[in-house]
């Protein structure tokens, strides 16, 4: 039921079916550091995609879109995913 989109640094934002009504936005990052753990990001992608399902299953509201930022924790900057998702210019 997401329909994925994904932008030019990699970063997917899977859309819920909807009808315009309010949602909720879901996710992490899937990149990690060397000490951040095997799950690290990555885990948080898995929950906001079993969240999504779930509210689905049980009828909703709120519809809930998934986002899977790239590059958080920093090998090419720093945040640079979340950074040109919400439109921050140096990002672009």
């Amino acid at each position: 039921g997401l329909a994925p989109e994904m932008d030019r640094i990699g970063t997917v934002l899977a859309r819920s079916a909807g009808d315009g009504a309010p949602r909720l936005l879901a996710g992490s990052h899937s990149d990690t550091q060397p000490t951040g753990g095997w799950l690290d990001g990555a885990l948080g992608v898995c929950y906001a995609l079993e969240a999504a399902r779930a509210v689905k299953d049980a009828g909703g509201p709120p519809a809930i879109d998934v986002v899977n930022f790239q590059d958080e924790e920093g090998r090419f900057g720093s945040l640079t995913g979340s950074s040109a998702f919400v439109g921050d210019p140096l990002n672009e």
